[in-house]
C-alpha cells in the first residue's frame, strides 16, 4: 500500500496556463499562452526551457534568452522557484478542498493561471534564480537538512556515491520514479526506527513558514499525529487535537484527516526534498 500511496503522489498533477505579461508579447511574435500540465513535486525552473522555447524560439533563432531573467506571478504574487509546484498552488490558491464540490468554479483556477515576466526580477521576494545547478545545489541543501532532522546526522545523504547522488537528482529533474525511489529508500531509515520527521508548516496566503523539531513520539510516549502537532505548534488555528474548526492541513493537494500517524504518513507522503511540506487552509 505505501509503495501504490507514494506512486499516486509522484503522479500528482496540475493543469498550467502560462501568460505572457503584456510588455513581452512583441518578442514572442503574438503567441499569449501556453497549456502545459505540471508534476505536482517538481519545480517550475524544470520546465521553463520548455516554456521559454515556445514563446520565444518558434522562428525567432536570434533572440538570446537568459533564464535567470525569468519569473512567475499569480495574482500579483511572485512564484518561489524553489519550491515545489504543488506546494504553491496549496498555498497562494488557499482552497478548502473539503467545499470544493459546492464551490463555483470560477473559484478553482483550473488550469491555474500564471503571468510569465522577463524584467523587473522580484528580488527581495523570491531567491534569484541562476540556472539548473541553483536549483540542484538548493534541493541538495534540503535533502541534507533533512537527513539530519531524521537521523541527527546527514551522513545518509553525504555518504551516497557521487553515482547514487547524480541518480537521486536525475529521478527529481527527470520526474523518473523509479531513479529517485531506488536511491531514497537507501537513505530513508525504516518506519519503526523514525524519530523525528522534517516537517514544514505553510501558513494560509503568506510567504510565512514554521518549522519545528516534529517528534514522532510526544514527551507523554505518545505517537503523534497530525492533529497532535498542529494542536501543539498552531494552537490558535488548531484548538483541537481530532477536528478541524477554524483551519485543515492539505498535502499534495489532498486534505489529511487530523488522526493520520505522522511517521507512516511520512514514508510516502514526503516531497523530493525529504520534507513533509503541509500548507495550512481556513475553512471556508
Amino acid at each position: 500500500m505505501e509503495y501504490t500511496l507514494r506512486e499516486k503522489i509522484w503522479n500528482g498533477s496540475l493543469s498550467v496556463r502560462i501568460v505572457l505579461a503584456p510588455y513581452e508579447l512583441a518578442k514572442s511574435g503574438g503567441t499569449e499562452e501556453l497549456l502545459i500540465n505540471v508534476s505536482r513535486i517538481s519545480y517550475f525552473p524544470l520546465y521553463m526551457s520548455r516554456i521559454l522555447d515556445f514563446f520565444f524560439c518558434q522562428g525567432n533563432d536570434g533572440l538570446k534568452i537568459n533564464m535567470s531573467d525569468w519569473w512567475l506571478e499569480f495574482d500579483s504574487v511572485p512564484i518561489n522557484w524553489n519550491w515545489p509546484i504543488g506546494l504553491s498552488y496549496d498555498i497562494l490558491t488557499s482552497l478548502d478542498s473539503s467545499n470544493m464540490e459546492s464551490e463555483s468554479e470560477s473559484k478553482s483556477p483550473n488550469p491555474w493561471t500564471l503571468v510569465l515576466h522577463g524584467n523587473d526580477y522580484p528580488v527581495e521576494q523570491i531567491l534569484t534564480y541562476t540556472g539548473e545547478s541553483a536549483l540542484k545545489s538548493f534541493w541538495l541543501q534540503q535533502s541534507k537538512e533533512a537527513c539530519f532532522i531524521r537521523d541527527g546526522n546527514s551522513k545518509a545523504i553525504l555518504s551516497l556515491s557521487k553515482k547514487d547522488t547524480d541518480t537521486l537528482w536525475d529521478g527529481v529533474s527527470q520526474n523518473n520514479y523509479k531513479k529517485f525511489w531506488t536511491i531514497m529508500t537507501t537513505v530513508l531509515p525504516n518506519v519503526e526506527h523514525l524519530k523525528s520527521v522534517p516537517t514544514r508548516l505553510y501558513l494560509p496566503k503568506s510567504n510565512d513558514v514554521l518549522q519545528k523539531l516534529v517528534k514522532v513520539v510526544n514527551e507523554q510516549g505518545e505517537f503523534q499525529s497530525v492533529g497532535s502537532v498542529l494542536n501543539q505548534y498552531l494552537p490558535e488555528l488548531f484548538p483541537s487535537k481530532r477536528t478541524p474548526l477554524i483551519a485543515r492541513p492539505v498535502l499534495h493537494g489532498i486534505l489529511l484527516p487530523m488522526s493520520t500517524p505522522l511517521a507512516p504518513l511520512y514514508s510516502f507522503g514526503l516531497y523530493l526534498d525529504g520534507f513533509l511540506h503541509i500548507s495550512i487552509v481556513i475553512i471556508t
